[in-house]
């Protein structure tokens, strides 16, 4: 199956760098993140410059991946949207992203990636100044579903809203 990074052990046990060195493919994380962050780019230069109406989002791998280069981006962003994944302990913070807002859904029953193990990888973000909005859903597994749609909508909407 195609996907941002290799998963060298199904499961990651601890959130710590050298659990992830050992659990996933920090080459093709690497890789990928320039390729994003080139796309973000051009998507700035469609945007007029104005980065504080960018977003970048994702669910599963695509969330890591989105976070991970959305707190690296050296341009400030408007927000970031977390479905269904984790923050990589080896994820840097630009000083331009240091309080972004982010979006954080993900369900208690998702068996994949269990909400009790990833929510530890976010209290880097918790306790750093980042305005995070979270949508958990106890009965949603590794999915999303309405209500996640409808909060992400609102997310975005006030975000907009603030931004000239």
């Amino acid at each position: 199956m195609p996907s941002w990074y290799d998963i060298k052990e199904l499961g990651i046990s601890e959130f710590s760098e050298e659990g992830v060195k050992k659990a996933l493919g920090l080459d093709e994380i690497a890789e990928n993140s320039k390729r994003i962050k080139e796309v973000l780019n051009k998507e700035l230069e469609e945007l007029g410059g104005k980065s504080e109406r960018l977003f970048i989002g994702g669910f599963s791998q695509g969330c890591c991946m989105a976070l991970h280069c959305g707190l690296e981006y050296d341009k400030p962003l408007g927000g970031i949207i977390c479905c269904s994944g984790y923050l990589f302990p080896v994820a840097k913070e630009s000083k331009e992203n240091s309080a972004v807002p982010i979006f954080i859904s993900h369900g208690e029953a998702d068996e994949l990636l269990p909400w009790k193990i990833c929510s530890l990888s976010y209290a880097k973000l918790e306790n750093s100044g980042h305005k995070i909005t979270k949508v958990i859903e106890k009965y949603l597994e590794h999915s999303i579903n309405e209500k996640v749609l409808s909060e992400m909508k609102s997310f975005f909407a006030k975000l907009l809203q603030a931004k000239p």
